[in-house]
């Protein structure tokens, strides 16, 4: 029988469940009873990558269909993000992160292609004043697709500098109440509800 986590990641972690020079990564906060030793061909996959400076939810699963699903780019379930950016977003911008744009990106061969990047909705939260440390808009994004990174270089690219993202929703869940390095047990109604958000596409 396959199991469900929801991760609140912290800051400093990674999602790439390959590891990498010392440094945690989601795999580490998967319960012990939910790892039995040396099970062949089990393997954890990782549902909604975040850099390590960003937080919020990630999927853990080890149903492997599932992940796939719910990550190829035309099944990918909506993932909702709190953006805190320097500075007060104005009408052009938003409009332009609407809009979407082409974002060029480095291939492994040293190449580059050209790929469009698209919001499927973004939107002000909060405008904050403060002469001391600077002016502040908190943005409500959503995103269907997304590749590491996208929302950061999206929102330079119109002139507004990120200082925190934080997932909030991936698809149904959400995570009211989950502390950062906490998870929950997915039960069956959730990830029922997964399954249909991924068919209703």
């Amino acid at each position: 029988m396959s199991s469900y986590l929801l991760l609140n990641k912290p800051k400093g972690v990674l999602t790439s469940t390959r590891g990498g020079a010392g440094r945690r990564t989601v795999l580490d906060f998967i319960p012990f009873a939910l790892r039995p030793p040396d099970e062949p061909g089990q393997r954890w996959y990782s549902v909604g990558l975040l850099d390590g400076d960003s937080t919020g939810l990630v999927l853990l699963t080890d149903d492997g269909e599932l992940a796939r699903r719910l990550e190829h780019p035309k099944l990918g379930v909506l993932k909702e993000y709190r953006a805190l950016c320097t500075g007060q977003a104005g009408d052009e911008q938003i409009q332009q992160l609407r809009a979407g744009m082409y974002l060029v990106n480095p291939a492994a061969d040293g190449s580059k292609t050209t790929q469009r990047a698209a919001m499927e909705s973004v939107r002000i939260l909060k405008r904050q004043t403060d002469r001391t440390r600077g002016d502040r808009t908190l943005l409500a994004v959503t995103v269907r697709e997304g590749e590491p990174r996208e929302i950061r270089r999206m929102l330079a690219r119109v002139g507004l500098k990120l200082r925190e993202l934080e997932r909030v929703a991936i698809g149904p869940l959400r995570g009211a109440g989950l502390k950062p390095g906490a998870t929950k047990l997915l039960g069956k109604k959730d990830v029922e509800r997964l399954r249909a958000a991924v068919l209703a596409l």
